[in-house]
């Protein structure tokens, strides 16, 4: 088996090519779940055959395969794009990359091993997506902050944890989905917020489509935890942060806030109210701008004159915590790599990432584990 070079060296003419085979199989309904104007199908149908064909010696797929593929078909469920189709797009695939014939059958099998996982997920009950309407739409505070802070109404519960994110659709935008992470615990009254900062223009009173929740949910079953979040990470740790108050035992949490400037702060009377009602709570916000400094804008919150990245990975920040970044992918793989300099991934400690705007995952190995 050999990587189709097409995949490699042509991926724009694959991606034209399964478009017009796409398009001429299935029509409007085809056209439907993509962007409107594209003549392409998306990147990433060209990074997963890549990342599927360069971990699959043969149509006997690893566990950490499957595992992976099983993840984006149901993540793909909310597209409302039957199933039973997979294995027919996967040969249209392959006839677009001119893939040789155990190339195809590895496709077909991951098809056919995507299809069984939606089937699973129907015959379960479990929604493909699910509607909520915006009820309020108000400045998040911050005078350069530029984020709005989005309440909704979905009538149910929409399941997800704290800390993972909803493919989010706003009506009229078709195909288009963004990556936002609820501020609040997911309830039985189907109430969510978002923070957006340009991702989607919210209006009260029209719908999005949400699809099934992604990614990691922090378990921080430890004594001692560090939260960092940047610009609108700080929806995601506050889900968390409610999620640890319904908790009887509770760890230790530092809580890192970081900025350029003072006024790109949001929020802060949220987070000083709960720093100052949790002994087990502290907060630190982090500002780049040293020629910004000026008295703590809340009461009760430190504040500190240095770039997020340097301040978090400074000697004894981070020692002994678990920690958990969370902001745009570009803001939390700079605090990765500042940490890993720092020796936490030497140190072996526990860090997980919470990017709202991370497209699916075909970068990493299989997770054979």
């Amino acid at each position: 088996m050999s990587i189709p070079a097409a995949l490699i060296q042509r991926p724009g003419l694959v991606r034209a090519a399964m478009y017009s085979r796409f398009i001429d199989a299935y029509g409007q309904q085809g056209a439907a779940i993509l962007p409107e104007g594209t003549r392409e199908v998306p990147q990433t149908l060209v990074d997963a055959a890549f990342w599927i064909l360069s971990h699959s010696p043969n149509a006997k797929l690893r566990p950490g395969v499957i595992k992976r593929v099983r993840a984006w078909a149901l993540d793909l469920r909310r597209v409302g794009f039957p199933s039973a189709e997979f294995p027919a797009v996967a040969n249209m695939l392959a006839d677009a990359s001119a893939a040789d014939s155990q190339s195809r059958e590895i496709l077909v099998a991951v098809a056919e091993t995507m299809r069984t996982a939606v089937e699973e997920a129907d015959l379960a009950g479990i929604p493909a997506a699910s509607a909520a309407q915006i009820t309020e739409v108000a400045p998040a505070g911050g005078t350069d902050s530029g984020v709005t802070i989005v309440q909704l109404e979905a009538g149910i519960q929409v399941d997800y944890a704290p800390g993972q994110v909803l493919p989010v659709m706003q009506v009229g935008r078709q195909g288009v989905w963004r990556g936002l992470a609820p501020a609040l615990p997911s309830n039985s009254f189907g109430q969510l917020e978002f923070h957006v900062d340009g991702e989607i223009e919210p209006e009260a009173g029209t719908y999005l489509t949400l699809g099934a929740a992604r990614g990691p949910s922090p378990v921080l079953d430890c004594e001692q935890a560090m939260i960092a979040a940047v610009g609108t990470g700080w929806a995601a740790a506050k889900a968390m942060l409610f999620g640890i108050l319904e908790r009887e035992t509770r760890p230790d949490v530092h809580l890192l806030i970081g900025a350029d400037t003072t006024d790109e702060l949001y929020d802060l009377r949220t987070i000083g109210a709960l720093n100052q009602a949790h002994d087990w709570l502290t907060v630190t916000c982090a500002v780049t701008d040293g020629e910004d400094a000026g008295p703590a804008k809340e009461a009760g919150l430190n504040h500190v004159w240095a770039p997020l990245s340097a301040f978090l990975a400074g000697a004894g920040t981070w020692w002994g915590r678990e920690v958990v970044l969370c902001g745009t992918k570009a803001r939390t793989d700079e605090l990765v790599r500042s940490l890993h300099a720092a020796g936490a991934e030497r140190a072996q400690n526990g860090i997980t990432v919470v990017a709202h705007d991370a497209q699916f995952d075909w970068a990493t190995p299989p997770d054979e584990g």
